[in-house]
């Protein structure tokens, strides 16, 4: 799993406000020189309340299986009231890269960790109950599974064998490289990932690759010797000598 918003904890957030220290800690939003809210990131949706957001995200896991080295949401249920009516507020809180759950304080201003989800629940009490970790946050992805990278496929070697090897066929053309050739290229290099390294070791940088320059560099060394010879053909030997290279280079 990979970070894509990297943590802050030296966050302090006054009791009551869970979601809100959430979305600070992940730097969604800040709060300006008179306490107000302002959001960092222009796209993210602000919701009134944890378990509002938690109805919202859209990359959910109602489980425990938490990915390991990251930071990410963490959601409960919990219904109370902190001011304005008794309703389903919910619970907000962070599970860090440490294992640690980080979260607004029970009281006064502040934060609070606790080593499981489980103990949260237990501290903050009034029936919390975990119910969920996020890969993202107010519209904005937190986390995301690593990009696998893709592995060269058998048209895209045939092309490299072409271009640079002098292979013959290239594209998928139904005579490509058929039998041994194919076989050749996907035994050395079916499981290589399509990375621009790979790319430049294949083409340049391979056995296969030596052997073509080198075959390269012997047609060129036998054209300019060819050259040479033409450059020193007297007059009255010319027909006779240009047939001589024609027969040697097999041109009729």
């Amino acid at each position: 799993m990979k970070q894509l918003v990297a943590p802050n904890l030296d966050i302090h957030e006054t009791a009551g406000w869970c979601l809100r220290f959430t979305e600070r800690v992940f730097r969604i939003i800040d709060l300006d020189g008179n306490g107000n809210t302002r959001k960092l990131i222009s796209h993210a949706v602000i919701r009134p309340t944890a378990w509002s957001e938690w109805e919202a995200t859209k990359f959910k896991h109602s489980d425990r299986n938490f990915p390991k080295g990251v930071s990410f949401p963490v959601f409960f249920d919990w219904y109370g009231d902190v001011g304005d009516g008794w309703r389903r507020y919910g619970h907000a809180a962070i599970v860090h890269s440490d294992g640690k759950v980080y979260s607004s304080p029970l009281s006064g201003r502040g934060r609070a960790w606790f080593a499981t989800v489980d103990d949260l629940c237990r501290a903050f009490g009034g029936g919390m109950r975990y119910v969920g970790w996020s890969k993202d946050l107010a519209g904005v992805r937190i986390i995301k599974e690593e990009d696998m990278p893709e592995k060269m496929d058998l048209n895209t070697l045939r092309i490299v064998a072409a271009m640079n090897w002098q292979w013959n066929g290239k594209d998928g053309r139904p005579d490509a490289h058929a039998g041994q050739a194919d076989k050749v290229l996907q035994r050395n290099w079916g499981d290589v990932e399509l990375t621009n390294a790979n790319l430049r070791k294949m083409a340049f940088e391979s056995q296969e690759a030596s052997d073509a320059f080198k075959i390269v560099n012997e047609v060129f060394t036998e054209r300019d010797t060819l050259r040479k010879k033409l450059a020193d053909i007297k007059p009255g030997e010319a027909e006779q000598k240009l047939q001589a290279i024609k027969d040697a280079l097999g041109v009729k």
